[in-house]
């Protein structure tokens, strides 16, 4: 959450003191009361200092003698008269504190610490070829294993996700096609686009990102700083190939992003790399695990929250279903299902009006020139399908990307379904036993409108209103009769709770709720949100229906009768389906049977409650669908490469790139994420937020965010120089490694660093492994309090670039002295940056308590941190000598 909040560099009075300003003036204590019965001591007579300076009218100097008061403070009592006259102080916020997402900002009901608990005693012993190159007394432990090819496993997996542990996931096949990503199919399946992300080692195959500009930060203390370790080029996959296999150093590392997924004013958009293929596209596309894959991201605590896979039906509910069933879906889409399609609506010809008659006069036109513009007026017919022209944008690109591109409308359609690929999605109903039965006859669960006229009158109704009529009436269900006359439409929901809530109201003495499973092909269901069917609303309805401005509606329902939120801005709240939902011997996959409306609203209780939660966290919407919002990296790696790199750690991310990559660097990201190993192996080092028994990233001593390789750490872990950097003997035992193997995934959460060392097993292998980062920024917004370790990391980076902000970059080690200085016995003499000093210090006292801050910035701020001999001899990569002292 770097981006500089644009605003008023007016200053602002603290909220506390504007309460007080509202409060009867007869309530407030006088200055010269607050002293009153207090006895001797250091903290009354900064007290009595500071009342003195505010009576000359030094009121800066007053509010640092009011806040040094309240920290040295024994007695309760003292404390409390110390913050009432740090709430009479004038203590200014800069506007650069406002930067969006700032934990400085942030407003808790009382100030305290987390322990400094340690993840690290969760890992084992190191197995014998775990460790790499490490100094080897840095490993005290090996990550946890865990087989995944059971569901009690990967529940085991999860919980160690939940805990923010570090675990090596056996078997989880996130990404099945990756298996056959061998260096040939990634050549036949990229093109000659020359973008692709690549960096080439100095010489001893090590890869760090050298940012030497970046629009949100002053970086001009270190503009000359050196670029160490790796180059940056750009090539398209050919040309990298064709450098590495010559390089007999293996030097050359791809990192080229696959697809970039950020959340913008109308959900989530997609940017792909222009150097990759549909086949490959696919693979990272819809040919994946999206349940596991939600599952994990929704695993740790400080993720977004709001998928229900965590959380199964009641299991006592379940009914056999064995019966009724064959053989279960295949994992592509099926030609008889496109012949469905093709039956229910057939690819005639289409004019540009036929089109607006469906999607709008607007939508009509753009994709009618789309299409055009690309040489592909062909395949408009296409788009009568109401899950291809809901899509069409998508549709094009795919459509280009084909090579060659499909010669039929029918072929295009098959093409474009399988590229898609299949949803798990529910649809719930109150059902007698006569209704189950005649679905289960059928063999397809049938349109509500379908119970009262033919399947045929239906498909008339979808061509007589078109598409963006009905889906209008299905949403304002009040008026469907009056709008179309019969429904069409099947409502799929990616959460259970959502249908069973919903089908609760048609509940009676007979009719109980019927929860069904399916998976479907997602080109059946119209590609549409249910903030985009408001739109279509005002032409039919009237100006009083439309776009909310709130991102969430309450539904109430008798399982549910305070009322559940639901996101309109995200597709899995609801998936318009059209016809009906055939071929249910081979899509059902469960179901289960509610006794009652009451049973159905326990059993969605902790749902319910978690929806309210993040409506009240974000009333807007989160905006971001759920089973989208994950970003994949590809990494590959030459045979003769061993990559390593300097610590890094997973801090916060917006979106990650989808990369494809040869890595190695040991680094923080700040977003939580996983790698699977397709080829290959990788060796990690990891270290927790907290490590060296304290909060201590200062013992890997973190680049200032101001340097071009801000988020590594200056601490070679290869070579460790511990005259430059002593406290690196605290990390003594505190690494846990990892060994990740084919068919091996780890999970990083965020803020642990990690140094990663690329393996090759044979002379002839390639290393090729597979990122997912997801992203975390809401919990800086509201996550908890007391700040864990991993959040105390991201308050000390808030801090350390609003001195960079106000102070400029070259002046943050001397505020960081200053800060620490006032914080401790005597005041900083440099008067200039007092206010700023004062904002800092009552923020902190606020968030931490009084009596931590000293620790907190004596922890994260070390001076040698921003010492420009320690930067500079940390580039200089300088061996310690043999004679030099190790850690026993």
């Amino acid at each position: 959450m770097d981006a500089r909040l644009c605003g008023s560099r007016r200053s602002f009075r603290c909220a506390a003191l504007a309460a007080r300003r509202r409060a009867p003036q007869s309530k407030r204590r006088q200055p010269n009361e607050l002293l009153h019965g207090v006895p001797e001591c250091a903290g009354s007579r900064a007290l009595a200092a500071g009342l003195q300076a505010l009576a000359a009218g030094r009121k800066h100097r007053a509010a640092a003698l009011f806040l040094r008061a309240e920290r040295v403070a024994q007695d309760q009592a003292l404390r409390a008269a110390a913050r009432r006259s740090v709430d009479t102080a004038a203590i200014e916020v800069p506007s650069p504190a406002r930067r969006e997402g700032s934990l400085l900002m942030r407003e808790v009901a009382q100030g305290g610490r987390a322990s400094a608990a340690r993840a690290f005693e969760e890992v084992g012993a190191p197995a014998a070829d775990a460790t790499g190159r490490f100094e080897p007394w840095l490993v005290g432990g090996e990550v946890p294993r865990v087989d995944c090819q059971t569901p009690e496993g990967f529940q085991r997996a999860l919980g160690y996700v939940a805990r923010r542990v570090p675990v090596v996931m056996l078997n989880l096949d996130l990404m099945p096609a990756s298996k056959r990503w061998d260096v040939e199919y990634l050549r036949s399946h990229t093109n000659e686009w020359p973008g692709m992300n690549v960096l080439r080692s100095g010489g001893e195959n090590r890869y760090l990102y050298y940012v030497p500009e970046q629009a949100d930060r002053d970086m001009s203390a270190f503009q000359h700083a050196p670029r160490r370790a790796s180059a940056d080029l750009r090539l398209s996959f050919e040309n990298f190939l064709a450098a590495a296999q010559q390089d007999p150093q293996g030097r050359y590392y791809l990192q080229a992003p696959l697809v970039l997924r950020q959340a913008d004013g109308r959900g989530l958009r997609e940017t792909w790399s222009p150097g990759i293929g549909a086949e490959l596209r696919a693979d990272c596309e819809s040919r994946v695990d999206r349940r596991r894959l939600e599952q994990l991201q929704d695993g740790a605590a400080d993720g977004c929250h709001s998928a229900s896979d965590m959380e199964e039906p009641p299991a006592e509910f379940l009914q056999d279903i064995s019966k009724w069933t064959s053989g279960g879906p295949s994992e592509d889409v099926s030609d008889e299902e496109i012949q469905w399609m093709l039956s229910r609506r057939p690819l005639t010809a289409v004019t540009v009006q036929q089109l607006a008659h469906d999607y709008g006069e607007a939508e009509a036109q753009a994709m009618w020139k789309a299409l055009a513009a690309c040489g592909l007026e062909r395949l408009r017919p296409t788009l009568r399908w109401p899950g291809v022209g809901t899509r069409w944008r998508r549709f094009v690109r795919w459509a280009q990307e084909m090579d060659p591109a499909p010669d039929t409308p029918e072929k295009a359609l098959a093409g474009f379904a399988r590229a898609l690929g299949r949803v798990t999605t529910y649809r719930a109903l109150s059902l007698d036993a006569l209704g189950l039965r005649r679905i289960v006859e059928a063999q397809e669960i049938f349109p509500r409108g379908q119970l009262e006229v033919s399947p045929e009158r239906l498909t008339q109704v979808v061509e007589e209103h078109g598409v963006a009529k009905v889906v209008v009436a299905r949403l304002y269900i009040a008026h469907l009769k009056r709008l179309i006359g019969y429904d069409p439409s099947v409502s799929l929901h990616d959460d259970w709770q959502t249908t069973s809530c919903i089908a609760s109201g048609y509940t009676g003495s007979d009719k109980k709720v019927h929860l069904f499973e399916v998976s479907v092909p997602v080109v059946e269901s119209c590609g549409l949100r249910l903030s985009e069917v408001e739109v279509y609303a005002p032409p039919l309805l009237g100006p009083r229906y439309g776009p909310s401005k709130e991102g969430w509606f309450c539904f109430q329902a008798p399982a549910f009768p305070a009322g559940v939120y639901f996101d309109r801005t995200v597709q899995r709240t609801e998936r318009y389906g059209l016809y009906s939902v055939p071929f249910l011997p081979q899509r059902l996959l469960r179901m289960w049977r509610f006794p009652s409306a009451a049973a159905v609203g326990e059993a969605i209780a902790a749902f319910a409650q978690r929806q309210e939660e993040m409506q009240r966290r974000c009333p807007q919407a989160w905006s971001l669908p759920e089973t989208e919002t994950s970003n994949a990296q590809c990494l590959v790696q030459p045979p003769e490469a061993l990559a390593s790199g300097r610590a890094r750690s997973c801090l916060w991310g917006l979106a990650k790139a989808a990369v494809l990559s040869l890595d190695g660097a040991a680094r923080k990201e700040r977003s939580k994420g996983g790698l699977a190993q397709v080829a290959g192996e990788k060796r990690f080092l990891l270290f927790d937020p907290g490590a060296a028994e304290g909060r201590g990233a200062e013992r890997l001593y973190p680049f200032p965010v101001a340097h071009p390789y801000d988020e590594y750490s200056m601490v070679d872990l290869e070579h460790i120089d511990s005259r430059s950097f002593p406290k690196t003997a605290m990390l003594q035992k505190r690494g846990a490694v990892a060994c990740l193997r084919e068919n091996e995934a780890l999970f990083v959460p965020t803020h642990w660093w990690h140094h990663v060392q690329g393996v090759a097993p044979s002379s002839h292998a390639w290393s090729i492994s597979v990122n997912f980062w997801f992203a975390i920024h809401r919990v800086l917004l509201e996550g908890p309090h007391p700040f864990p370790p991993h959040l105390e990391l991201e308050l000390a980076r808030h801090l350390e670039l609003l001195l960079s902000d106000v102070g400029g970059s070259a002046s943050v080690g001397s505020l960081a002295r200053d800060l620490l200085q006032d914080s401790q016995e005597e005041f900083a003499q440099d008067e200039a940056f007092l206010p700023l000093r004062n904002f800092v210090l009552d923020r902190l006292a606020t968030l931490l308590g009084p009596e931590n801050v000293a620790a907190f910035l004596s922890q994260h701020f070390p001076p040698e941190r921003f010492q420009r001999s320690v930067v500079a001899r940390a580039l200089g990569e300088q061996k310690r000598s043999a004679a030099e002292p190790r850690p026993e």
